[in-house]
């Protein structure tokens, strides 16, 4: 690679570490007429370098190891610019992106029929503190996050690097995540039951579960 010569180049700066080729063959650019290997990143993208056209049976992983090793280990191979790979590969890719938008919009949808039918039933009276099948799904959430809360608890153990001081090196959360708080190193030094309470001791008709 060091024998590389104007008008190829190589660009140490990458937008992105998903690798694929451009084959030019030669007379099809003014640039390059003997042709070359063009090596794009970030979804077949921007150009990162232009290699000589005897570098086209040489596998892509191994130029990439060469112009940038410490990209090596992280990088993403990608089929060829202009073959029928590529065309797969890229409705595959626009298949899954459809597919995420999908669920998103289904989750949005539903988020928006719940707060519907929240606000249809009605704020309660600030002496209305009787159950009902909404407070208690909303209230298991909260509980059931709590409990996790006091079962993973543990004081915080900061790393002593100044760039990640304030992360627990322990659970890579913030020391200031309340896993760490007096209140919840208190509960869990107290120990805590397998099951909610609520479960175990009121009736399932006061549930609403039979």
């Amino acid at each position: 690679m060091s024998s590389i010569q104007s008008p190829f180049v190589t660009d140490d700066t990458l937008p992105g570490i998903d690798f694929n080729r451009e084959i030019v063959e030669p007379g099809m650019n003014e640039t390059f007429p003997d042709g070359c290997v063009g090596i794009r990143v970030d979804d077949d993208f921007w150009a990162v370098a232009a290699l000589p056209l005897s570098y086209r049976d040489t596998p892509l992983p191994d130029l990439v190891r060469a112009l940038w090793p410490h990209y090596a280990d992280q990088a993403d191979f990608t089929p060829d610019h202009g073959t029928m790979e590529r065309q797969v590969f890229r409705a595959e890719g626009y298949a899954e992106d459809e597919r995420k938008i999908r669920l998103s919009l289904d989750k949005d949808l539903q988020d928006a029929k719940d707060e519907i039918e929240r606000l249809r039933e009605g704020r309660p009276a600030p002496e209305d503190h009787h159950s009902t099948a909404r407070r208690r799904f909303n209230k298991y959430f909260i509980d059931q996050y709590e409990h996790l809360l006091i079962a993973m608890a543990h004081a915080n153990e900061p790393f002593e690097d100044e760039w990640r001081r304030g992360i627990c090196q322990r659970c890579g959360l913030l020391g200031s995540d309340r896993m760490h708080s007096k209140r919840f190193l208190d509960l869990h030094a107290k120990g805590y039951e397998p099951t909610r309470p609520w479960w175990r001791d009121e009736p399932r008709q006061r549930q609403g579960l039979t």
